[in-house]
């Protein structure tokens, strides 16, 4: 008994830290995606096009402009990619993966703080038609070297990218935000908060 329960724990203790191991592993992917996904927000600001058409608030000209880059770079993130363009109030110009869709209803407190401070920003939040994603925010100068708005480029965190994770790290994997579990390795599921 003594040497079945020595080895059941040695195998639990085994087996914690390949979890904690694997959750590591994705911690640092989600960073190193968060600063690629600034990094291509940053690019993009910079880019004569996006500046002169935010700066003239010329819609077509900054979807045209958007979405040719979105094909041509791509995300190495897995998930639906999404860019939204912002003027200097924070207000939604250009929603280049359904420009169409909706209106906005509230502006995001992670752009207004890119309004705010000027600083590039990278990480997680919640979008109003995306849901969970992973962003990077950057400020857009219009060629006068003025504030014209705002540029995000973001990419799903759904039940897709989780599926990827566990395949890759060999577990399960949930993705939880503040209401509860929005989806794992296994199938879409809903837990309340206090679970």
């Amino acid at each position: 008994v003594q040497v079945g329960g020595a080895v059941g724990r040695s195998e639990e203790a085994h087996y914690r830290e390949h979890v904690e191991r694997a959750r590591d592993q994705l911690q640092e992917q989600v960073t190193s995606f968060a600063n690629l996904t600034e990094t291509g927000a940053v690019v993009l600001a910079g880019s004569p096009e996006v500046r002169e058409s935010v700066a003239k608030r010329d819609v077509v000209a900054a979807l045209r402009t958007t979405t040719n880059f979105s094909a041509t770079v791509g995300t190495p993130f897995q998930g639906m990619p999404g860019m939204q363009l912002y003027d200097t109030q924070g207000n939604l110009l250009v929603r280049a993966h359904a420009p169409l869709n909706s209106r906005q209803q509230t502006i995001p407190p992670e752009v207004a703080r890119v309004l705010r401070e000027g600083q590039s920003l990278g990480g997680v939040r919640q979008d109003e038609l995306l849901g969970l994603v992973l962003t990077g925010i950057a400020p857009i100068k219009a060629p006068d070297g003025s504030l014209a708005g705002a540029i995000e480029v973001m990419s799903t965190i759904d039940s897709g990218f989780a599926m990827e994770r566990a395949k890759a790290l060999g577990l399960r994997v949930a993705v939880l935000d503040t209401s509860g579990v929005i989806a794992s390795s296994e199938a879409d599921l809903r837990l309340r908060v206090e679970d």
